[in-house]
């Protein structure tokens, strides 16, 4: 021993072995902290990739919905749908409008466009002119020449929501995906672009320069596309339409309902019962999609189930789902994509291995 200011001590050595030996357990504790920690936060990130990797599947692929086929039902030109949706506001409000006016043209049938999804994070909303599940594709063909911005209806259209304070307010500018659109009014957009088109196509000079002035990006085979295929086409599309009397032979629901056994049977060329019959407003409201995975059948009532299955037979918790019952699940989903994209079946079918990771 020896004495520093009077006070017995211990020898320099046992001193530094104590030291060391303390250092040791904080640093061997600080570890059975610190890993497990680090573990849950990679699981968690691993996690959150998946629902991202999921949630954008689900919002941004168009699962073969935007063809030069779809182009003949259920898809539209982007720029000349919505550039007489701008003319039409237009003429109805006495004012001039620009591009940046086109979002809140889409809002007024319940279209988001929102800048933030609360439950996915890698959202971008850079792309905030088109609304949120309004998916866009360039369409090429028959030749080289030809090349057409199209866009089609996907899952995210009906099946995104609006969030709400803690007051109970909306906030348009944050989403929900997977929660159902309860103000998308598809049978008032389709008579809209109905109206709007009809009107602008008397003068499809002044469309086309309008058009151009709203979309100077578009380059030479889109403007040559534009001119000698989509007006034209437009031009006879809207006037075989005009013979039958609307956008379509039946009624196609309201704010946050749609007729989608209609919409399946024009695909399929089942006949259509009469507007006034009851076979064609089977009108169903938008559903919840949380925990879909747990529901033995598909659709607000059910009416969709697996081959083989009896709808609402079965129940399903987290112990009892397995990955054949989800993929027997994504079979129907791929089924919906007749009606709501006006996909042909084969076109649904192949794609079912893209459907089964949304």
């Amino acid at each position: 021993m020896y004495f520093m200011n009077g006070v017995p001590s211990m020898s320099r050595g046992k001193l530094l072995r104590r030291r060391v030996s303390r250092r040791a357990a904080l640093w061997t504790a600080a570890f059975c902290v610190f890993v497990p920690a680090l573990a849950m936060t990679a699981r968690a990130m691993i996690v959150q990739e998946q629902a991202d990797a999921g949630i954008a599947t689900f919002a941004l692929a168009d699962f073969g919905g935007i063809t030069r086929t779809t182009l003949e039902t259920n898809a539209l030109p982007y720029k000349v749908t919505a550039t007489a949706l701008l003319m039409r506001e237009e003429q109805l409000r006495g004012v001039q409008l620009t591009r940046a006016d086109i979002p809140a043209v889409f809002r007024q049938f319940g279209f988001l466009t929102p800048q933030r999804v609360a439950n996915w994070p890698a959202f971008d909303a850079r792309s905030g002119e088109r609304p949120i599940g309004m998916l866009s594709r360039d369409v090429v063909g028959p030749t080289a020449l030809v090349r057409i911005d199209a866009v089609n209806l996907g899952c995210a259209s009906c099946h995104s929501s609006t969030t709400f304070d803690s007051t109970g307010h909306p906030t348009p500018s944050v989403a929900w995906v997977g929660a159902p659109n309860t103000s998308l009014n598809l049978e008032a957009y389709a008579q809209a672009v109905y109206v709007s088109l009809g009107a602008a196509i008397r003068n499809g000079d002044a469309l086309r320069k309008r058009i151009e002035t709203l979309f100077p990006e578009m380059g030479t085979r889109e403007r040559y596309s534009l001119r000698w295929i989509v007006l034209p086409g437009a031009t006879r599309r809207i006037r075989d339409l005009q013979k039958l009397g609307g956008p379509l032979p039946f009624p196609n629901g309201g704010a946050g309902r749609t007729n989608g056994v209609a919409a399946v049977k024009q695909v399929v060329g089942i006949p259509l019962a009469p507007i006034t019959g009851h076979a064609d407003v089977g009108f169903s409201s938008t559903p919840e999609l949380a925990n879909r995975g747990m529901r033995s059948s598909l659709l607000s009532d059910g009416v969709y189930a697996p081959p083989g299955n009896t709808r609402f037979e079965q129940e399903f918790d987290s112990s009892n789902v397995t990955p054949a019952h989800l993929d027997s699940l994504a079979g129907i989903v791929a089924f919906f994509t007749v009606g709501t994209m006006g996909a042909i079946p084969d076109v649904a079918e192949r794609a079912l291995p893209e459907i089964s990771t949304a």
